[in-house]
């Protein structure tokens, strides 16, 4: 970001103020300490047992230590940090976290500045960031979903980089954002496979469109392929759980609709009626298939009645 003219700083400072803001708020609402739940037991004391040097472990029944194997194990690495340098796991979430919504608010600009080369619409963007009541609540508990959101932003940076210069070094960069985050959440899965479809989509000949995607994969799904290798060969399962089929609800649709529509309107106007909101979705969506259809055959029939060259 240029900081040299009047305008940039700014636009700077205004950041700031919103980096400022926004930490504030985790601070405030985490006054009494993060937020506790059963997983943040798992991170808080396998980075203690670590940091002992018991490797990834948890205590159980008497105290006797079993490994750790159903939650990555980045986040733990990180609150191990804060017990080597003498201080308490969950003490130390509060301020990893707080610190990583200033840098995530930051990483937000950034793509948006990008995207759209409006440092107006990326202050804009980072407003609604920093001022977001879920995402303050989702940075004001002791998991990991701030460090992953930090990584997953970083990576898709990263690569924007590569495909304006193209060069290999940045696409690895990314890969090994990605893997740190698959490190982080076993949904960063989810960012494999969206980067490698960006991947094959680019207008790259088709050779190196394949060799970036398996260069790629190798680095970004490794890490977590020896983490789960580990686990299995521990608990003879993938990382404590079991793979099934879980179909759709009524109820997993009706949070659907709550959340899409909730970007748009009060989740308490469309809370209760959800069946009228799908129905208008489904009536939209014929729509505009029909319209699609409509202008594709009236593209056609000028296409067949075009006349032949004379």
């Amino acid at each position: 970001m240029d900081v040299g003219s009047r305008g940039n700083r700014t636009f700077l400072y205004l950041l700031v103020v919103q980096i400022a803001i926004g930490m504030s708020l985790v601070w405030y609402s985490t006054v009494w300490g993060a937020g506790l739940i059963s997983d943040s037991f798992q991170y808080a004391a396998s980075a203690r047992n670590f940091a002992r040097g018991n490797g990834f472990s948890l205590p159980y029944g008497d105290g006797e230590l079993q490994p750790m194997t159903k939650y990555p194990p980045l986040f733990s690495v990180v609150l191990a940090s804060v017990e080597l340098l003498g201080g308490s796991a969950v003490q130390g979430a509060r301020i990893i976290n707080i610190v990583l919504f200033g840098v995530n608010i930051f990483l937000v600009f950034l793509s948006i500045q990008k995207l759209t080369t409006s440092k107006l619409f990326a202050l804009l963007g980072s407003a609604l960031f920093a001022l977001s009541f879920v995402l303050v609540e989702v940075h004001s508990w002791a998991l990991s979903e701030p460090l992953y959101i930090c990584l997953g932003l970083t990576s898709f940076l990263v690569l924007q980089n590569y495909f304006e210069e193209l060069q290999a070094a940045w696409l690895v960069f990314s890969a090994l954002a990605v893997s740190l985050a698959f490190l982080t959440r076993y949904v960063g899965l989810s960012l494999v496979v969206s980067i490698v479809v960006i991947l094959l989509l680019n207008r790259l000949e088709m050779k190196q469109k394949l060799r970036d995607s398996l260069s790629f994969c190798l680095i970004a799904i490794l890490p977590a392929a020896l983490w789960t290798l580990r686990g299995y060969l521990l608990t003879q399962t993938l990382n404590d759980r079991t793979i099934g089929l879980h179909p759709l609800t009524i109820r997993n649709v009706v949070n659907a609709i709550d959340v899409l529509y909730g970007w748009l309107v009060p989740v308490s106007f469309v809370q209760g009626r959800e069946k009228i909101f799908l129905l208008l979705t489904a009536a939209a969506l014929t729509a505009v298939i029909l319209l699609l259809v409509r202008s594709n055959r009236s593209w056609l029939n000028d296409l067949v009645q075009a006349p032949g060259p004379r």
